[in-house]
């Protein structure tokens, strides 16, 4: 979803400042501007003769940018951009009240914060944005002056101090992804956000898949014991640390929101159609990779994880069918109850030899628990078998013990897992040739941290999946 500088405050602010068009030189690209999203910087206190400066600046912060999770996962969603707006003096201002002749009027000291530097010409910068580049997802403003400083906002600023790269990261998880500092910056800044609650109930708080695992907790500000936050040394917090689980969770869960997983699809609608027809569909690319897909022909599954399937238009039975491929994010670095997932629709119309088709494009949120299930789930899976089995779980939460019984109807090979949000197995009962009936495991989850697992039964050709919490 693309910003595009917003409708009516767009609009007034052009009919006061007259358009000025810079040069604009793209710095990094991965694919379409359209299919990614973009990152404009512009510079300010840089005189004409010190553009190339700039430049070399916002390479370096981008040094440090694509090696700090999670940007250095999903470096391939991102186009960087930067656009030349020449100052006719170096540097800022460090008086509000006195500003220098810089072209977005930045300066220190405002609101009496000796470190808060802000463009106080904001109407500026959203007028050169929609001159030069209006399809910007984020925009950045670097400031020409080695005094430590920066701000947040929809503007994500920064000075070119020794602590540049460091600054400008921490300031774009306030500007891309709503996130608080974690230092207590003041009860004027203390709000609900996806780093800060007034909520302690581990069971329901907003990071509650993440409590008790990677240093994740409910920790209260020491200025305001009413006010929490996941952890106690995170980039929110401390420069030069890493983002915390919860915080990288939420840059993924932004990043979904300004581009599309399934990047491409076809063959195109006035293809020619071959008895055995290719359909495919391009997703991004997070390294490592982490983009699962399944393929439904009407409501069957008929294809897991892989980015074409071949459909045998020849015995297709007149009339209409519908051809899908849902794609989601499975990365580790995530643990949200729901995801965004992304579908691609072929509605096809066979009569006698001629067949024509549809696209549509769409995305839902799913549960991930549901889309690792169906993900993972063989063709053909009945209810009539789940009731023979009886499968029962307990307790369910589960405490230390799982205990797990069902009745094999017939002897086959059989194999078990529990597994977790993000995939991973945790226990794994070997492969091994199960008679037939009364059934009883006993599962070790005492080292379990809080969360949904899914209990994974493998029996012959047929797969059970039950839900459990811890």
């Amino acid at each position: 979803m693309k910003k595009f500088v917003s409708g009516l405050i767009l609009l007034l602010i052009c009919t006061f400042i007259r358009a000025q068009e810079f040069e604009v030189e793209t710095l990094s690209s991965t694919g379409d501007n359209d299919k990614r999203i973009n990152l404009v910087f512009v510079g300010d206190g840089y005189q004409e003769h010190e553009l190339n400066k700039f430049r070399d600046d916002v390479r370096l912060i981008l040094l440090e940018l694509f090696i700090t999770t999670p940007f250095k996962e999903y470096k391939n969603y991102f186009n960087v951009h930067i656009i030349k707006v020449p100052s006719n003096e170096s540097g800022a201002s460090r008086d509000p009240n006195n500003l220098i002749d810089n072209y977005f009027g930045s300066t220190y000291f405002y609101a009496g914060v000796e470190r808060l530097l802000v463009p106080t010409y904001d109407n500026k910068v959203a007028s050169v944005l929609a001159d030069n580049f209006p399809e910007y997802d984020q925009a950045f403003v670097l400031v020409n002056d080695d005094k430590y400083g920066g701000s947040g906002g929809w503007l994500a600023t920064a000075s070119t101090n020794i602590q540049a790269g460091q600054i400008m990261i921490h300031e774009i998880g306030h500007s891309m992804a709503d996130l608080s500092d974690e230092y207590w910056a003041g009860p004027q800044f203390a709000r609900e956000s996806p780093n800060m609650t007034q909520i302690t109930n581990p069971n329901t708080v907003k990071w509650k898949n993440w409590v008790g695992d990677n240093e994740i907790g409910i920790y209260p500000h020491t200025e305001d014991p009413r006010w929490h936050k996941p952890h106690n040394g995170c980039k929110m917090e401390t420069l030069g640390l890493p983002f915390c689980a919860v915080c990288r969770e939420n840059f993924i869960h932004t990043f979904y929101d300004m581009v599309s997983i399934i990047q491409a699809q076809g063959p195109p609608e006035n293809a020619t159609l071959g008895d055995e027809q290719d359909f495919y569909g391009v997703t991004l690319t997070p390294n490592p990779f982490s983009i699962r897909n399944f393929w439904l022909l009407g409501a069957d599954t008929v294809s897991r994880n892989e980015p074409s399937f071949t459909l045998d238009l020849a015995v297709l039975s007149d009339g209409q069918h519908q051809l899908q491929m849902n794609a989601a994010d499975l990365t580790a670095l995530s643990r949200r109850d729901n995801i965004p997932m992304d579908q691609v629709t072929w509605n096809i119309n066979k009569s006698g030899s001629s067949v024509t088709f549809t696209t549509e494009p769409g995305r839902k949120t799913v549960g991930r628990l549901d889309f690792l299930g169906r993900n993972n789930i063989v063709t053909g899976i009945e209810d009539d078998f789940i009731k023979e089995i009886q499968l029962k779980a307990f307790p369910n939460p589960v405490g230390d013990q799982l205990r797990i019984t069902f009745y094999n109807p017939s002897p086959a090979l059989f194999e078990m897992k529990l597994i977790g949000l993000s995939g991973q197995a945790f226990q794994t009962e070997a492969t091994e040739r199960l008679s037939q009936g009364e059934q009883e495991f006993i599962v070790d989850t005492s080292t379990l941290q809080q969360g949904m697992f899914l209990v994974q039964l493998r029996i012959g050709d047929k797969l059970v999946i039950h839900k459990v919490l811890k």
